[in-house]
């Protein structure tokens, strides 16, 4: 069994457990180390650590062109996360120093194996755009959970950065092939936007303490309109029909819209509403939680000749998490918390379901043959 243990098996459970049971400790002070500083931490490297690591394990087959991760490393890495988890909840004076390295070594773990199988494959021919990108947010994650004592809530923009650059290709190439199927004419994305929002992201983290106060929340404003511009140049026709790609561009759509309420606040525009940490909170609930949701749905998927179909369990959990966004923007606390444990509960009983059956190759396509799904998920990857 633990030989064949399959990467988004594993942290994806990980990572649906943490949730629901990571807000409820933070909320209601489970225990007396549960502080602002351990819920900041536990949601940007414990929860996004088991995300990038079950997804990116298992898509890198598409990069090197052999074989997933799995069996003994995956294990090994998983016991380190969870090691990771449990150091801050002893009462000892060098724990918080220990789990810090721990999630600095579960970060660069990944990123070496990421760029293992991305240089494989460029040895074998093959090139993809996505494992630079993930080593590279993988680095500056290490970098901070070392460096940085206290983790700043903007440090949420580096998974976010990584959600845009690579839900964006994820969604396109999802809904190009959705259209294929319909007979919808072909309609070309806006790339050069996605690229303007990445720059502008980017450079609102690298400036987000510079003097001129201005140019941050400027930047979150462009990165907003350029990213929502991208997605009203997508075809979206095919939503009507497929959950999962419903689910996936919702959480894609709720980026923008958190970055536009943060920088509308902070530049005092807005003299009611929700403020910064409620924007903030939008941001990572609404866009990188509900964005990972929709990639587990994926893997979970009840998979019919050419096309999946998400279970039941995982959309009715995703739209609980999504409300948990809105109740926590509004400042209710109470019912947020409860959204947020309740929806990743039932995530993680979709997942769990799927983990009885066979492992599907692709694990995130519809079909294992040459399907427009598969072909289109690997030329984006």
């Amino acid at each position: 069994m633990l030989g064949k243990a399959e990467a988004y098996r594993v942290f994806f459970a990980l990572a649906a457990s943490w949730a629901a049971l990571s807000v409820p400790i933070w909320h209601w002070r489970a225990f007396p180390l549960a502080t602002l500083e351990w819920h900041i931490s536990e949601l940007v490297l414990g929860f996004v650590a088991a995300l990038i690591a079950g997804y990116t394990l298992s898509a890198c087959s598409a990069w090197s062109g052999r074989a997933p991760l799995r069996g003994g490393v995956v294990v090994a890495l998983a016991l380190l996360w969870l090691f990771a988890r449990a150091v801050p909840m002893a009462a000892h004076p060098a724990s918080e120093v220990v789990a810090r390295h721990a999630n600095a070594a579960i970060f660069l773990s990944v990123a070496m194996l990421v760029c293992r199988e991305w240089l494989f494959g460029l040895r074998h021919g093959r090139s993809a755009v996505v494992p630079p990108l993930v080593i590279a947010v993988c680095l500056v994650l290490a970098t901070s959970a070392v460096a940085l004592r206290d983790l700043h809530p903007q440090l949420v923009l580096v998974p976010i950065w990584l959600v845009v650059a690579v839900g964006s290709r994820m969604l396109a190439a999802f809904l190009k092939a959705a259209a294929q199927r319909s007979g919808v004419p072909k309609i070309r994305p806006c790339w050069s936007l996605v690229h303007a929002a990445l720059a502008m992201l980017g450079g609102a983290f690298v400036f987000w303490n510079n003097p001129a106060q201005l140019l941050p929340p400027a930047l979150l404003l462009g990165t907003a309109l350029s990213l929502a511009g991208f997605i009203a140049s997508l075809c979206l026709k095919p939503l009507r029909d497929d959950a999962l790609l419903l689910m996936m561009t919702l959480a894609l759509s709720c980026i923008p819209v958190g970055l536009f309420i943060y920088a509308c606040a902070v530049l005092g525009w807005l003299r009611m509403g929700p403020g910064t940490s409620g924007a903030l909170h939008f941001i990572a609930i609404g866009g990188l939680a509900c964005m990972g949701i929709a990639v587990m749905a994926r893997a979970s998927a009840l998979r019919h000749p050419g096309y999946l179909k998400a279970r039941r369990a995982a959309v009715i959990g995703f739209f609980c998490v999504l409300l948990a966004a809105f109740l926590r923007m509004s400042d209710a606390l109470t019912l947020a918390a409860t959204s947020w444990s309740l929806g990743w509960g039932l995530v993680l009983v979709a997942h769990l379901q799927a983990c009885r059956q066979p492992v599907p190759h692709p694990v995130f396509s519809a079909s294992s043959g040459k399907s427009p799904v598969a072909t289109d998920l690997r030329e984006q990857l």
